[in-house]
């Protein structure tokens, strides 16, 4: 199968899955399983690797994320149902852990490489204060928003960690941060749903808004990067160790 071949399958299955009356009860776990299992992630890297129109149409979609990863938009749809990712931290982050935030979707995803720490939290009478940042989505454009538009207070409830192999689902109502072992690089595949829970939230350290409030820029990469990239990222992959056990988590 060509790379663009294999890439307008994987394109079609998930539109199929994402669409009609009954888009709206996917089992994200198994919709992820089932793909992994169908077009493994080193095939589909080599794929966009490998076909020029795709690659750049992949650079698109490729930015640093503000929380300390590498967001690789693999497979996105016309209507914003659902999104294929890949998340690579490449371990050069120190002690640094992301913001305490929401999404607006429900999604499921899995290590692939490293591990991914995890901490849950709920807004309660008592706990941490922190200052609220909206995000009100994605504007077609190279920047994005944040407006803060007030306090709250969060309470951790859970907290775990993910090792390669692990499977996890979590709904949109989480309010959640992740980080990775310095040193180690850790790779994440995530498929996300609809984001019907817009604006989403992000959580700061009381002061922050004087220097985060407003519009930020994101930075596309160039073409010859990000192939350089992709294939640092299938080299991993193809060196991940063995799975765990216990592989599969539900987070409420």
């Amino acid at each position: 199968m060509t790379p663009s071949h294999l890439i307008q399958d994987a394109s079609q299955w998930l539109d199929e899955r994402f669409s009609g009356p009954r888009m709206g009860e996917v089992d994200f776990k198994e919709a992820l399983a089932t793909f992994e299992a169908r077009w493994p992630v080193h095939d589909v890297i080599d794929a966009f690797a490998n076909d020029f129109e795709q690659l750049n149409g992949l650079a698109t979609r490729t930015y640093r994320h503000r929380n300390g990863f590498d967001r690789f938009e693999l497979f996105p749809s016309i209507n914003a149902a659902y999104g294929l990712r890949l998340h690579v931290w490449w371990g050069n982050n120190g002690e640094y852990r992301e913001n305490v935030h929401g999404h607006p979707w429900d999604f499921a995803s899995k290590v692939l490489v490293g591990q991914l720490h995890f901490e849950q939290f709920i807004e309660a009478e008592w706990g941490e204060v922190f200052e609220i940042a909206e995000y009100a989505g994605p504007n077609g454009n190279q920047t994005y928003k944040l407006n803060f538009t007030g306090n709250t207070t969060l309470y951790r409830i859970f907290r775990s960690s993910h090792l390669a192999g692990t499977n996890y689902y979590a709904g949109h109502e989480l309010i959640h941060r992740v980080w990775t072992d310095p040193g180690q690089p850790t790779i994440t595949l995530m498929l996300r749903g609809e984001g019907h829970a817009y604006p989403a939230r992000v959580f700061f350290e009381p002061g922050s808004h004087r220097y985060i409030e407003g519009e930020h820029r994101r930075e596309w990469p160039k073409v010859e990067a990000l192939r350089a990239k992709l294939l640092q990222i299938r080299s991993l992959i193809n060196d991940r160790p063995p799975k765990p056990d216990c592989t599969e988590t539900v987070i409420a």
